[in-house]
């Protein structure tokens, strides 16, 4: 195989520096901006995490095992595994969350914690639901009132700005807010360029903090309740965000240990996947990496997820042994070493179903869904039990003959995507057949590759095609030369039925401990009765959390950038 000319110019071979379904573009540009160590190739990388996991874990053999399931892309780590695993910069963990307490040395003290996971790798999140609102008296009024949350989180906003993420990503924070908090409907404005520029968060992150009881309310009655559930709907469709946490779904049928060592889920994340238990002196702490579901055929009856989460436990290791000696985090290390919590996440989902020719929503992904989850579910408690056995439980694990509090979880995996050489992202759909890709790691003109090899064997894969793809937003659904089920397999994102898509999350819950970063996306004319109807459905199918509302593809570039820089790539 040609090595590609992007490898050539680091002076790289394809399957000795790099592996062959790395050999394009995306992938070479995507691990060569902050991922490897200075002169480091990707086969350097793959064997320093190797050898890193085989030596915490005292298992030799595991070197060669983990290797292996990297090389062939079967695991894809995540960023801060796969830029810090192993070397002695940054923490190799990818989420921490805490719970902010009601006192001015509780705020601050997680300000500061927050700007130091910020500048170790992390994506951070804090819940302010337990601070006092504005007005409250402080000290039984001896020393006035509350100013309230804003301001507070006003310094959160500050903080994150001067916080980076050395060159792989930049320092993000969440703020979540239990909607029924007095101060809610305040909270909601602030990411808004309007009003006191001093009570303005623009880089703030927000979630709202849903329970039971409130959504009942906002179903019952015409209440203030639906007043703030609804003008919460239409900040999501004006701005994408809040994300929404379904407090009481995410602690339904916890299990004993759980409640033996007091443990609640208050809050989620920064991208709302992870569910794990916090309080004023335990931060939130889970290391993610992803299972290649695309390449699910050629490892699903072998030891790969077994080794998987054997990998993500050495990955807790290495973070409490680089954290002891950093001052701040405390409350993390302590989570930590009670919990070991996992995150074996997956991507590719899509991107294996339309190499099947199966369409996202469908009987044939609602039965594999229940097969491939149902199988990742039973080998992740499996080796768990094994971990516990040969080394010991946690805390909090005690007599569940578990070594890690939770295992599986899905995360975004946007970067992770990348890396695994341009596959779908997570369990989402396709945003678009074709569109321009710019973030922080580079721009890159996309395309639907299994599409194409479909265009391909119809002697359809011409310019005017895909120029006509690029004009319908990354759709190709008015392309008349292909089937009716081809055009199902290869529908974009806002074309899926967003309804079907939550009640296929909903089988997919039932096999994971923790939560879905679920995203919804719909056309800008959709019925505001339709979209209330999906959020309201999410809550009540037993959905933990809802990311982001797209009410537009990703596809940003003006139709005329297609003609000029997107063709003459095809």
């Amino acid at each position: 195989m040609e090595t590609h000319p992007t490898a050539k110019k680091n002076g790289w071979k394809v399957e000795k520096d790099f592996p062959v379904w790395g050999n394009n573009e995306l992938y070479l540009t995507t691990i060569t901006g902050g991922y490897l160590l200075k002169e480091e190739t990707p086969f350097e990388a793959y064997k320093r995490i190797a050898k890193t996991a085989a030596r915490i874990q005292k298992e030799p053999i595991l070197e060669k095992k983990i290797f292996d399931i990297l090389w062939k892309g079967w695991l894809i780590p995540s960023t801060p595994v796969m830029g810090n695993f192993g070397n002695e910069k940054g923490l190799p963990i990818s989420c921490f969350s805490s719970r902010v307490g009601d006192s001015m040395y509780d705020i601050y003290r997680k300000n500061l914690e927050m700007a130091i996971l910020s500048k170790h790798g992390g994506g951070t999140a804090y819940d302010f639901t337990k601070v006092r609102p504005i007005g409250t008296m402080i000290k039984e009024g001896t020393l006035g009132t509350s100013d309230g949350i804003i301001p507070f989180i006003k310094s959160y906003d500050s903080t994150i700005i001067a916080s980076k993420q050395g060159c792989t990503r930049r320092g993000a924070v969440a703020i979540y807010l239990n909607i029924e908090h007095k101060e809610y409907p305040q909270f909601l404005e602030i990411r808004e360029p309007k009003g006191d520029v001093n009570r303005q968060c623009h880089n703030i992150h927000q979630g709202a903090v849903i329970s039971d009881e409130f959504m009942r309310k906002v179903i019952e009655k015409n209440g203030s309740e639906r007043e703030l559930w609804l003008n919460t709907i239409k900040k999501r469709v004006k701005t994408g965000e809040p994300y929404l946490f379904f407090i009481d779904n995410a602690n339904k049928n916890m299990p004993k240990n759980w409640k033996e060592n007091d443990l609640k889920i208050w809050h989620s994340n920064l991208c709302t996947e992870i569910m794990l238990p916090t309080d004023e002196n335990h931060t939130l702490v889970c290391c993610l990496s992803s299972l290649n579901l695309y390449k699910y055929d050629d490892w699903k009856d072998t030891d790969t997820v077994s080794y998987a989460i054997m990998f993500l436990d050495s990955v807790i290791q290495e973070f409490l042994d680089k954290s002891h000696d950093i001052h701040g985090i405390e409350d993390a290390v302590r989570f930590a070493e009670k919990s070991r919590a996992l995150g074996l996440g997956v991507l590719g989902w899509h991107s294996y179903l339309q190499s099947k020719m199966i369409p996202f929503i469908s009987l044939e992904a609602n039965s594999l869904t229940r097969k491939i989850f149902g199988k990742i579910k039973e080998e992740a408690e499996r080796t768990t039990q094994y971990m516990a056995k040969k080394y010991k439980e946690t805390l909090w694990t005690k007599n569940t003959g578990r070594r890690n509090l939770t295992l599986t979880t899905v995360a975004p995996t946007r970067s992770s995507a990348k890396l695994a050489g341009g596959l779908s992202q997570g369990i989402e759909p396709i945003a678009a057949n074709i569109y321009v890709d710019d973030d922080a790691k580079g721009m890159h003109i996309r395309k639907n590759v299994k599409l194409e090899s479909l265009l391909k064997k119809k002697k359809l894969n011409t310019h005017e095609m895909w120029d006509h793809i690029a004009h319908e937003k990354g759709s190709c659904q008015k392309i008349k030369a292909l089937t009716k089920r081809e055009r199902e397999v290869f529908k974009c994102f806002k074309e899926i039925n967003q309804l079907e898509l939550i009640r296929q999350a909903s089988i997919r819950q039932n096999y994971i401990d923790q939560g879905q970063s679920i995203n919804l996306a719909f056309p800008q004319n959709a019925p505001a009765r339709f979209i209330n109807q999906v959020h309201i459905e999410a809550w009540k199918m037993g959905l933990k959390s809802l990311y982001y509302y797209r009410s537009e593809s990703i596809l940003r570039a003006e139709t005329n950038l297609y003609s000029k820089c997107l063709l003459c790539e095809i």
